[in-house]
Parts: structure tokens; sequence; C-alpha cells
């Protein structure tokens, strides 16, 4: 994650109280300690979701089982410690690769839903704007959970379009809470 595309997805929450979503929380990426305290603020409003994204993004498929509880209980921790919240029952696994045995070992830790997503912005470094925008009028649709890496300020860049987009369809962000309950 970088640090600036973090901080930029904060403000965007911090100026549109419209705006919900679920960041999943990747501790090893330095942005997250360097802005505990507005992230904090943020999901105590509830406008703003934590979710478990493991604590080094490591490939579940091919883990043990204790491996696998190291890295959800860790990154677990590491949100309760830092932000005051459960990131539970929601994991996304890196890189989104899943298997009945992760499933197992996720939910006899307490991560019991795993998400995926259909649609992702495609953001990432050199990716443009206008990139990022066709991926969005692709993607965002009713019902559909659609990904961003805040790996650069593509989306952000072009938010007051995506914001149009969104309007235009009727469509409105949520947290996985809003969507599915805790």
């Amino acid at each position: 994650w970088s640090t600036s595309a973090l901080r930029a997805y904060i403000d965007l929450l911090e100026d549109h109280e419209d705006l919900r979503m679920t960041m999943f929380v990747l501790p090893r990426a330095k942005g997250w300690k360097a802005l505990t305290k507005p992230i904090r603020t943020l999901t105590d409003t509830g406008r703003l979701q934590l979710a478990n994204h493991t604590m080094t993004h490591y490939d579940l498929t091919h883990a043990t089982d204790r491996k696998i509880k190291q890295e959800l209980v860790l990154a677990k921790r590491y949100i309760q410690d830092n932000f005051g919240v459960n990131p539970g029952p929601y994991f996304r696994p890196p890189f989104g690769y899943i298997n009945a045995h992760v499933i197992k070992v996720a939910a006899d830790n307490g991560f019991t839903s795993p998400v995926l997503w259909y649609g992702s912005t495609g953001s990432g470094s050199g990716v443009s704007s206008a990139s990022v925008l066709k991926n969005c009028q692709k993607w965002m649709t009713n019902g559909r959970i659609v990904i961003d890496h805040a790996n650069s300020n593509a989306t952000v860049a072009n938010f007051a379009n995506i914001r149009a987009l969104l309007k235009a369809r009727g469509l409105k962000t949520v947290t996985l809470a809003d969507a599915f309950g805790n």
C-alpha cells in the first residue's frame, strides 16, 4: 500500500459523509501505522470497516495450518491493538487464492467469511485515471464487490467521475457489515 494513496482515501471518507467502505488491513504496509489516528476516528463512525488481509500477504493455499493461523491471528491482533476493532469474521485471502483447507483453518480461528470480488478498478503504479474510470464503468453495478489497491492515487484522483457514475446508476457505497451483517 502507498501511504499517500491510503491518506487520500482517508481524506475522501472525511470529506464525504455518505461514503462507506471496507479496507483490508495488511499490517506490513507502513501507512496503517502512520495513519492510525484518522483511521481509528473513521472506524468509530461506522463508515469505515476494517477487515483482515493477513499479516504479510502470504499465499495461504501453500501454508500449513500453523502458518494460516499465524497470518490471520497476528493481523487480527494488530487491528485490535491499533484501531480498537475486531476485523472478524471477514478476511480477504492474498491474491484471492483460497481452497477448502484455508477456509477450514480460517473458520477454526474465527474468520468464517472469506471475501472475494467481482471487479477491480485496476489501479496501480503507472495506471492512468482514464483506465481506472473505464474499469469502474465496467464493474460498478448493483451487488458487486469492486476492489481497489491503494497503491496509487489514480482512483482517488478520479473520484468525482466515479461518484457521478455511482449516482447515475443509483448505487451507493457500503461496508461489508452493511451488506452482510456482522
